[in-house]
């Protein structure tokens, strides 16, 4: 899960990771290629494909909607690890 702050950086990190991982999934079977979201704003994701993607790129609500579901289903330990970027603390 990688939050940040804004909808613009949640887009250029996803575009980043896409790349990145389109290099990384190159010669690899499907079962085992990597999944890139982006999660703001009015989009949804159902939580099959939560639980699907590997890398989901988000804003703080989204985050929190994204923890919430996994949560719900008792599934809070697949989140691998929670990176947080781009915060400016005053």
């Amino acid at each position: 899960l990688y939050v940040l702050p804004y909808v613009s950086l949640v887009l250029e990190k996803e575009r980043h990771m896409r790349r990145m991982v389109t290099i990384y999934n190159r010669n690899r079977p499907k079962h085992e290629r990597l999944k890139v979201c982006a999660l703001y704003g009015d989009l949804t994701l159902s939580n099959s494909s939560i639980l699907r993607t590997h890398i989901l790129v988000c804003t703080i609500e989204k985050a929190n909607f994204v923890a919430n579901c996994l949560i719900s289903m008792n599934k809070a330990s697949s989140l691998g690890s929670v990176v947080i970027g781009e915060y400016i603390i005053s």
